[in-house]
C-alpha cells in the first residue's frame, strides 16, 4: 500500500467519558463509606486517633502533620479507591476469622464525645454571658 493509501490513525473523541454506572454508583465503596457524611465521621476519626498518637510519640506521625481530614478524606476516596475500583480492586472486609475491632462502635462513639465537647463548650459560654447559645 502506497503511503497516499495508508489509513490516518483514528482519533479519540475528545468527549469526556463518563465513568462506569458502577462507579458512579459509589457501589465500588463499603456500605459504611457510600454516605458522604459517614466518609467524614470516619475521617475526622482517623485524624483525632492520629492527635492522641501524636501526645504519645509524635515521631509515629510526624509525616501527617501537613495532612488535614479533609485532604485525607479526598484523597483517600475522590482518587485512591476510585482508582483501584477503576481498574478492578475493591476494598472489602476481611474474611480472616480474627476478632476485629466494631468501625461503626468506634466512629458513634467518638461522635458522641464530640457532641459532649460540643455540649459544654455551649453550657460554658451560656454560663459566661447569660444567654442561651
Amino acid at each position: 500500500m502506497s503511503a497516499a493509501k495508508k489509513r490516518a490513525p483514528k482519533r479519540r473523541s475528545k468527549a469526556k467519558q463518563q465513568p462506569h454506572p458502577w462507579l458512579a454508583s459509589g457501589a465500588f465503596l463499603p456500605p459504611f463509606l457510600r454516605d458522604f457524611h459517614n466518609q467524614k465521621d470516619l475521617f475526622k476519626w482517623l485524624f483525632w486517633n492520629i492527635a492522641e498518637v501524636r501526645k504519645k510519640d509524635p515521631r509515629k506521625v510526624r509525616d501527617l502533620e501537613s495532612m488535614n481530614w479533609v485532604a485525607a478524606h479526598i484523597f483517600t476516596i475522590d482518587w485512591f479507591l476510585w482508582l483501584m475500583a477503576k481498574h478492578g480492586y475493591t476494598l472489602q472486609r476481611s474474611r480472616a476469622p480474627v476478632d476485629f475491632d466494631d468501625i461503626d462502635a468506634k466512629i458513634a462513639s467518638f461522635q458522641s464525645m464530640q457532641t459532649a465537647a460540643f455540649e459544654l463548650r455551649d453550657a460554658r459560654a451560656e454560663a459566661r454571658s447569660g444567654r442561651p447559645v
